[in-house]
């Protein structure tokens, strides 16, 4: 397992980072929430996982809304190639491997601590926007079950309509955990789907 080397200045860096190349390649990003989120928790973010920009769209919210210390999990083969991620929180899960164990254990010590967020993709790999429904990988409800924190649902969609940028629209939703988590993510999921097809 590849392990989070935080370093401050190069997180500084790619913030400004993020935030320029949103500036750069989008209209805007829209967050829309009707939840309330108990800061002093550690947060677990789920989201679903469809492009290069999920990441960023991910650390931008964090930036503007949340305000923590930003980890996530990555695939070690991902991870290996761009290890400069390591310095700016990610961390590795190689599958069909016993380093799984060591992952969600290192995951479950990061949602210890209040000042934490992690981000995770519960699909575990990068599938169609227009998919019907997100699988779950099974480690997360080793991660999530007993935990006291705030699980927040976040699903990322792209629209052009009638500009040449795109628009991000991020609808989050925070969630109690229960046996039908995955479930309750892809009716959020669907319902946003909903929302945006009734937009125009």
């Amino acid at each position: 397992m590849i392990y989070p080397k935080i370093n401050k200045i190069l997180v500084k860096i790619i913030d400004l980072y993020t935030l320029l190349k949103i500036k750069t390649h989008f209209k805007e990003i829209k967050i829309i929430t009707k939840s309330t989120f108990d800061k002093e928790k550690p947060i677990l973010i789920l989201g679903n996982h469809f492009s290069w920009w999920d990441g960023f769209w991910m650390e931008y919210i964090n930036i503007k809304l949340l305000k923590k210390n930003f980890y996530f999990m990555m695939l070690e083969e991902e991870l290996i190639k761009r290890p400069l991620l390591k310095y700016a929180g990610a961390y590795s899960i190689k599958k069909n491997s016993f380093d799984i164990l060591e992952s969600l254990k290192f995951t479950s010590e990061l949602l210890s601590n209040k000042n934490n967020i992690v981000l995770l993709f519960p699909q575990g790999k990068i599938q169609s926007l227009h998919i019907d429904d997100v699988k779950f990988q099974k480690g997360i409800y080793r991660i999530v079950k007993d935990k006291d924190i705030e699980i927040l649902f976040i699903n990322n969609f792209i629209e052009y309509f009638s500009d040449i940028k795109p628009t991000v629209y991020s609808f989050i939703k925070n969630y109690k955990f229960d046996e039908n988590i995955e479930k309750a993510f892809n009716d959020f999921y669907k319902e946003n789907l909903i929302y945006l097809h009734n937009l125009r």
